[in-house]
């Protein structure tokens, strides 16, 4: 396969991100083996609870998940890919795990709850000031800082910190898939599929997607619905600005009156 030019859509298109997670198991379990440190060896089998037909539209969604998975019969895993950032992550990924987390059948007892796990892959920084590659986050003691419980845990893949990979990260080829989702142009993923034999596959299937008439028009409406989501957000931030500028110059006057 030899290809240039841009990108149609790119992965960071969530109904690609879907389409490709949906279609090609090869794919999902190599990212699934990525994000959570795992061999393949570890993994027995992987089921996607909210499935999607490829091609059709999915619909909008107030709290669906991107990928719902079940991990080897007895783990809930969350993937979500977000791209826009409206300042409420941390809120809701946990609202996403939580619900996951409530997994029993009526008359089963608490201690057999399966561990969920929450991966959220971002393209923007949640803490500025404690930035990194890849995050996890679990329940800890406060003082001496051990663990509560090890069934419930958010991990944060964070695409535009690629340059703080750690050698555990590359070791896992957390990087490489970095650098897939954010590659714009067929040199960029033949590069990759060049230098990483094993996501030749890959590569392969994005071509076969970027390439189906169905998926295009998909795409293409979410690319649409991103554009808005991103004017809303100028938008809101710029009315914020005004208000902030008015309560000043109300104080302003308040406080020279309150001179008279």
């Amino acid at each position: 396969m030899k290809k240039t030019g841009k990108l149609a859509y790119t992965l960071k298109n969530n109904y690609l991100f879907l389409a490709l997670m949906n279609s090609h198991p090869y794919t999902l379990k190599m990212l699934v083996c990525s994000l959570l440190a795992l061999e393949s060896s570890e993994i027995t089998s992987i089921t996607i609870r909210n499935p999607i037909k490829v091609g059709e539209a999915v619909t909008d969604k107030t709290f669906i998940l991107d990928l719902d998975l079940m991990l080897n019969g007895d783990t809930y895993i969350n993937i979500e890919l977000q791209v826009v950032n409206y300042n409420n992550w941390p809120e809701r990924s946990l609202g996403y795990l939580c619900r996951t987390y409530d997994n029993l059948n009526k008359g089963e007892d608490y201690i057999d709850t399966k561990p969920a796990i929450h991966i959220s892959i971002l393209d923007f920084t949640l803490f500025e000031e404690y930035a990194e590659f890849f995050a996890t986050y679990r329940l800890l003691n406060c003082k001496k800082h051990y663990e509560y419980t090890s069934k419930f845990s958010l991990h944060v893949l964070d695409l535009s910190k690629i340059d703080m990979a750690t050698s555990e990260d590359k070791r896992y080829h957390r990087d490489v898939w970095s650098r897939i989702f954010q590659s714009t142009t067929w040199g960029d993923l033949m590069a990759i599929a060049e230098e990483y034999k094993e996501f030749e596959p890959v590569v392969e299937q994005i071509d076969l997607l970027n390439a189906d008439e169905a998926v295009r028009l998909h795409c293409e409406a979410r690319e649409r619905a991103i554009i808005h989501e991103q004017a809303m957000q100028r938008k809101l931030r710029s009315l914020e600005d005004a208000v902030q500028e008015k309560d000043a110059e109300i104080a302003r006057l308040k406080n020279e009156l309150e001179k008279k």
